[in-house]
């Protein structure tokens, strides 16, 4: 009755319709088929030892060093991202806007830009020519990246159960 979403009162509806016909705590969460197989491999050693509530205290304090371990590593690693687009942002209008009246002051003073200077002259005209085309490349190349990333969450998935799967032991030993 406390709940406050739909989806959280038909979930808890459904594990206690389940808990009532099978008087199986474990049976009931394994039904609704969106637990994370770790956690119902300990209700159900919870369960069977007798001691539900320390498994649970122990899950507890599992998945909240779990859930504050994932927000530190998005904060170190989402400062260091928004620096790098917002270095990338003013190199690129270093080359599209600035280095053109650099040329020019050099063009009125009867000299000519060289080497290093005159590949970034001709990359910022290009890229003011070319800007549709670059933004498009650019969608292509972020939208492979979020395919990669998502592709390697997979994996890291998969590790992080066996992870969870090898700390069952010594969860099992503390209880």
């Amino acid at each position: 009755d406390d709940a406050k979403e739909l989806n959280e009162k038909k979930l808890l509806s459904h594990i206690y319709k389940t808990m009532l016909k099978t008087g199986n705590f474990h049976e009931s969460l394994t039904d609704t088929g969106i637990f994370p197989e770790y956690l119902l491999q300990m209700v159900k050693i919870g369960e069977q030892t007798g001691k539900l509530d320390e498994v649970m205290d122990s899950l507890a304090g599992y998945y909240e060093r779990e859930y504050n371990l994932s927000q530190t590593i998005k904060h170190a690693v989402s400062y260091p991202l928004i620096m790098t687009v917002m270095m990338i942002f003013v190199i690129l209008i270093l080359i599209t806007k600035v280095m053109p009246v650099f040329y020019q002051v050099f063009k009125q003073l009867g000299s000519e830009m060289t080497g290093l200077s005159r590949a970034l002259l001709i990359a910022g005209e290009f890229l003011n020519d070319h800007f549709i085309v670059f933004i498009c490349i650019l969608a292509a190349i972020i939208a492979f990246v979020v395919f990669l990333v998502k592709a390697s969450a997979g994996q890291k998935m998969t590790r992080a159960f066996l992870y969870r799967f090898a700390r069952t032991k010594e969860l099992s030993d503390q209880i």
